[in-house]
């Protein structure tokens, strides 16, 4: 697991930029759900994108509709 992961981790909460839109989350908040992009996501499976100026983890979706999947 790349070291900047394992600090996202840990800190539990963390920003995500989704189509340009950030949101603070929890990792149990995306999770919660098995089997799901997230899980993937958090597992390692996937690559994160990583913006070095704040920490967010950058999702290329749309941004507005995102709140749906948070509620």
């Amino acid at each position: 697991m790349p070291l900047e992961l394992v600090t996202v981790l840990k800190q539990r909460k963390f920003i995500l930029n989704v189509g340009g839109k950030k949101y603070t989350t929890s990792i149990e908040t995306l999770t919660r759900e098995t089997n799901t992009f997230f899980t993937a996501l958090f597992s390692g499976q996937c690559q994160l994108a990583i913006d070095p100026n704040d920490n967010s983890i950058f999702i290329d979706r749309n941004g507005q509709i995102f709140t749906h999947i948070l509620e």
